[in-house]
């Protein structure tokens, strides 16, 4: 991952960002890099200093930030004693306006024939006589808005520079003309001028900070420009880079536009960093990314936005970061050589506007944080492409994976539909998985599922119900039937809760087998398997307002982690009794009248010959029910009429419904146009009641 940032040192950013890269340093005290020689002084830092072979500098001379020597990095920190010494043949010297830069030795420009020199604000100490006898200096820029920010200026630092009828204008920051004339230390110079200096920004490209002076064409072949009044970073050209510096590296927030394709390739780093600045990249034309040992994009703690861009990547880990990332409106195809995945380590990925399309049927894990594929198996390549957002959800059903293109009927039986908002997956009717699949399978947390009709769940060679997630509840007020043959009923990872259903294992292998904790609340579960035990390998199994009948007297052993009898046997049959389902059923579902109508409403019946019931109306505007169910029609619409049984001691809670469909007109409600109004349409009308 990118290195902690630190702002106020960007060598120790330097040294972390490519700590992976760095080898043994080099033996040498003295190296030579692009006609400028350097000493180190320290593991990370080096300073200019004198030609070696007994030359002196000529020409225009630039002192980069940081320094290359074979795979090892430096920070140049200062100018050595003398270094610039003598130099007659020197046209100009500019040195870096970072604040690593520190300091000019003794002597180092003695002597030499500058016209124009500029002293950035990040240097604290000037030598002595360091520019003793500059005779031809016409202009010294000091940057510092105060002559206390330089700490140290060494006796004859400027002596003789007015000499021979040389006058040396100083220059320095508007405002602070007062201060510079007061201190002795500059009593060489006689005239004072103002100017603003060169402000540097929080980007650095290719190791080099983007200044004031530098951002209408950052690198000066008119590649990219950077406006400082919207932080906007305009990429306009390729560029090839092969320094151990990230190629693009944002401090603060920051936007990358990119107006003309454009291909930036870096041979030994990421294209573009950032520690905790947010970063947007947009379009509108293609961004390509090669970075063959390093991730082609990585934000850590800030968030990273691709909104309405193009981006294309070959790199080693793709893109990462620690935050967020947010994909909108756009196009993201890539691959990568390392063992992860294309997009990986964000906390979360959100995806508006667009979708994923390979992997196919992949999603971002959020527990893993990876990208990964149908199978759950990282995936190295990624397409997403402009268009309707599919939402994955970590949920099949007989094979086949929930989206929130098929979430409201996902086998298109009306059998099983899922309710995202509320972790529901409802089931109403029967569910055969192919080979290979399980009826359920669940990734989700918390997921409850809601068995509303009797039916029969069946896989031929896998769990029927498989969860890995922390809990799982299986509740209803039906009869759930679950076949198979070749595998286990119920194969949870975490906990199970079993509520109010009853549960009939037929022609089943194995039970109901957990790594968590199970609890059967007022729950039957009755079968027998053939191998194993019908319920085992939980760490504990809570029986809550049910009943064990059969082993006989039988209870769960945590240490053997089955069923077993009162005298310790096993058994593969389990009988536990829970409440008993009222069998709460309407004589008709369905009524067609008009307002004001005498109503007789439908035969409520019930195995229970007493308790209590109460009655509600959906839609009191069209129907109301008093507390013994009679009903009165008083306007136009649907109105559902529930008949609720509290339960007791011995039976569940349950309910039953009828609807009633009022108009002066009965047609009206032909939705399907068939020329009859039937469930079909008031089930039509009702969801859209509803809000469905």
């Amino acid at each position: 991952m990118l290195s902690k940032m630190i702002r106020c040192n960007l060598s120790r950013v330097l040294l972390l960002v490519v700590c992976c890269l760095l080898g043994v340093k080099a033996s040498a005290e003295t190296f030579e890099k692009n006609g400028v020689y350097y000493s180190i002084i320290s593991e990370y830092e080096v300073e200019v200093v004198k030609p070696t072979n007994g030359t002196t500098y000529s020409g225009d001379v630039k002192i980069p930030m940081y320094v290359e020597q074979g795979e090892d990095f430096y920070t140049v920190v200062g100018i050595g004693k003398q270094a610039f010494a003598g130099a007659q043949q020197l046209n100009s010297v500019k040195l870096p306006i970072y604040q690593t830069f520190e300091y000019i030795g003794e002597y180092a420009f003695n002597d030499c024939s500058l016209t124009s020199f500029m002293i950035p604000a990040s240097v604290t100490s000037i030598g002595r006589s360091a520019f003793f006898y500059c005779d031809k200096l016409k202009d010294l820029y000091v940057c510092s808005s105060s002559p206390t920010a330089i700490n140290e200026i060494g006796v004859e630092a400027f002596l003789n520079i007015n000499r021979g009828g040389n006058v040396c204008t100083l220059h320095i920051p508007t405002g602070s003309t007062d201060l510079f004339k007061s201190d002795t230390r500059f009593g060489s110079f006689t005239v004072f001028e103002e100017f603003t200096p060169p402000v540097y920004y929080q980007v650095f490209v290719g190791g080099e900070p983007v200044t004031s002076e530098n951002a209408s064409d950052v690198l000066g072949n008119g590649e990219m420009s950077y406006s400082s009044a919207d932080n906007t970073l305009s990429l306009k050209k390729g560029i090839n880079y092969d320094g151990l510096f990230p190629m693009i590296i944002c401090l603060e927030e920051m936007r990358i536009r990119v107006e003309n394709d454009v291909v930036l390739n870096s041979s030994k780093q990421l294209v573009i960093g950032s520690e905790s600045a947010n970063v947007t990249i947009t379009g509108p034309a293609k961004l390509t990314i090669n970075a063959p040992t390093a991730p082609a994009i990585m934000v850590e703690n800030g968030i990273l936005t691709i909104d309405q861009a193009n981006i294309v990547f070959s790199s080693a880990q793709g893109i990462q970061g620690e935050n967020e990332l947010i994909v909108r409106s756009s196009t993201i195809q890539g691959e990568i050589t390392g063992n992860s995945s294309a997009i990986s380590f964000f906390k979360t990925v959100t995806l508006e506007d667009c979708y994923i399309e390979e992997p196919s049927e992949g999603k971002y894990n959020e527990i893993i944080r990876r990208l990964v594929d149908a199978n759950g198996k990282y995936s190295n390549t990624v397409s997403i492409l402009p268009g309707k957002t599919v939402n994955i959800y970590d949920l099949r059903v007989a094979g086949v994976q929930v989206t929130s293109e098929n979430f409201t009927d996902i086998l298109g039986d009306g059998m099983v539909s899922f309710n995202p908002g509320i972790n529901r997956l409802t089931v109403k009717g029967d569910i055969t998985a192919p080979s290979g699949a399980s009826a359920i399978a669940n990734g989700i947390d918390g997921l409850t599922i809601q068995v509303e009709n009797d039916a029969v769940l069946s896989s031929p060679d896998q769990p029927i119900i498989f969860s890995v997630t922390a809990s799982t509840m299986l509740t209803g007020m039906a009869v759930l039937t679950l076949k198979a043959p070749d595998s286990q009923v119920i194969h949870a990872l975490g906990d199970m809760t079993i509520s109010h259903l009853k549960v009939l294992m037929e022609d089943c292998n194995y039970g109901i087998y957990g790594c968590g904790k199970l609890q059967v609340d007022r729950a039957t579960i009755e079968g027998t398997v053939k191998n194993e035990t019908p319920i085992s390998n939980w760490s504990d199994v809570t029986i809550n307002v049910s009943k064990v009948i059969e082993p006989k007297d039988g209870k769960y052993d945590t240490k053997l982690k089955q069923f077993v009898d009162n005298l310790g046997n096993q058994s593969k049959t389990i009988n536990i009794s829970g409440l008993e389902n009222p069998g709460l059923k309407f004589s008709k579902t369905l009524f067609m009248t008009k307002p004001g109508l005498p109503f007789t409403p439908p035969t409520l019946t019930s195995v229970v010959s007493d308790g209590t019931y109460t009655y509600s109306s959906s839609n009191p505007e069209v129907a109301v029910v008093d507390s013994n169910g009679k009903v009165t029609v008083v306007g136009e619409g649907v109105a559902v009429i529930t008949a609720t049984y509290d339960g007791n001691a011995t039976y569940n809670p349950a309910s039953a419904q009828y609807y009633i469909v009022s108009h002066e007109s009965i047609p009206d409600y032909d939705l399907d146009g068939n020329g009859n109004v039937d469930a079909a349409d008031v089930v039509k009308l009702v969801n859209k009641i509803l809000g469905k």
